[in-house]
């Protein structure tokens, strides 16, 4: 069986990126194949 886990979302530049990049490295230490992936998020139509 596999889990997916989402620990933060956000907009990977500047702060935002070092703050992800620590949060990596506190997940690593409970999921040791934790990972950054930058993907699109498809949100709808929100007119």
């Amino acid at each position: 069986m596999a889990y997916v886990v989402i620990i933060a979302s956000a907009v990977m530049v500047g702060e935002a990126e070092k703050d992800l990049k620590k949060l990596l490295s506190k997940a690593k230490k409970f999921y040791k194949d934790a990972y950054v992936k930058e993907v699109k998020v498809y949100t709808g139509c929100i007119h």
